[in-house]
């Protein structure tokens, strides 16, 4: 769905460390340690979206607005899964990524470099989160306040920024993996297979049709078109 410039330093819920995947050799060093890998977890920092994907998002967004209106608020997919640290629509991003079983691809640089630097004490909530907001907010907690002393992302050390060609920081000297060959990581951090990921996928995409979508077992599923989520939702059928 993407690529991310940033490696983040936690999962999505702010307040535990992530550790990505890295390349096992007995004879490994930090050179040929690092890998690209393959996360379902969206980012709001230096990260590029693709197009197409990006309009599939906003065709969620509408459909998702209008059964809210219908609807009303969904059962079991109402649960927040991202931290307050950052912004609302991540959620929604989450929600698109674990129907479709998409992914972004990361890096891990040599040397500790980074793509791209984070200046946390430049840090502000979003504005849809400020601090009032969040702990008046239905289903938040103490674990989902954007504050800077509970949370370990804002607590994070910057990493120095690549001064080294991007070449000679690449592993495998610059030679780029399949996807295949690639670790994958679920959306919570686990490592998994393309096939799990795409039951898990199907799985979720049958409650998220039923829930926000109005879909019944009835419904005939829509083909899936590029840029669209119309296939995820039966809307029309709906009081």
């Amino acid at each position: 769905m993407g690529i991310s410039l940033e490696l983040p330093s936690t999962y999505l819920n702010d307040t535990t460390a992530f550790s990505p995947p890295r390349k096992t050799s007995k004879s490994s060093s930090d050179s040929d340690s690092a890998i690209s890998f393959l996360w379902q977890a969206p980012n709001s920092n230096a990260i590029l979206y693709f197009g197409d994907m990006w309009t599939e998002l906003h065709s969620l967004l509408g459909h998702s607005l209008t059964s809210l209106h219908k609807l009303g608020t969904p059962t079991t997919l109402n649960s927040k899964e991202v931290s307050t640290t950052y912004p609302a629509w991540l959620e929604d991003i989450l929600k698109l990524v674990r129907t479709r079983g998409y992914y972004f691809l990361y890096s891990t640089l040599a040397d500790q470099a980074a793509l791209a630097t984070i200046h946390n004490e430049l840090y502000k909530p979003p504005e849809e989160f400020s601090m009032n907001e969040a702990d008046s907010a239905p289903h938040a907690s103490p674990d989902f306040t954007a504050d800077s002393a509970h949370h370990l992302s804002l607590q994070h050390a910057e990493k120095p920024l690549a001064s080294k060609s991007l070449l000679s920081l690449l592993p495998t000297d610059g030679i780029l993996p399949a996807l295949t060959d690639m670790p994958l990581l679920s959306w919570d951090g686990n490592a998994t297979t393309k096939i799990e990921l795409d039951e898990a996928a199907s799985k979720y995409s049958q409650v998220f049709r039923r829930e926000i979508g109005g879909c019944s077992t009835s419904d005939k599923h829509k083909t899936k078109a590029e840029g669209s989520a119309d296939d995820l939702f039966c809307l029309d059928n709906a009081d």
